[in-house]
C-alpha cells in the first residue's frame, strides 16, 4: 500500500509544476501514508503546495515528496527504487 500511494504522489508530483494536483486520489495517497510517517508536516506541505494558486514552476510538490520518502526511508519502510527520488 506504501509504494501504491507513492506512485500516485509521484505522478502528482512531476505534474505539479505546471497543474493543481489537490485530487482526491493525492489525498488518500496522503491519509495511507500518515501512519507510516514520524510526523504530518511532510504530508500537510506536499498538499499545500499540491494545492497552491496560482501555480507556478517553483511550487511544485518535488521537495515534500522526496521528504516523505526519506521519512519512509528512514523508518525501514520498504520503498521500491522506482519511488525513490
Amino acid at each position: 500500500m506504501i509504494n501504491l500511494a507513492l506512485q500516485i504522489l509521484q505522478d502528482a508530483a512531476h505534474r505539479s509544476s505546471s497543474e493543481g494536483v489537490g485530487t482526491v486520489e493525492v489525498r488518500l495517497a496522503l491519509h495511507v501514508l500518515r501512519p507510516f510517517t514520524k510526523d504530518s508536516a511532510s504530508l500537510i506541505e506536499f498538499w499545500t503546495a499540491a494545492t497552491a494558486q496560482p501555480r507556478h514552476p517553483w511550487t511544485g510538490c518535488h521537495l515534500p515528496y522526496r521528504l516523505i520518502v526519506q521519512q519512509l526511508i528512514d523508518r525501514g519502510e520498504a520503498v521500491d527504487k522506482a519511488r525513490q527520488p
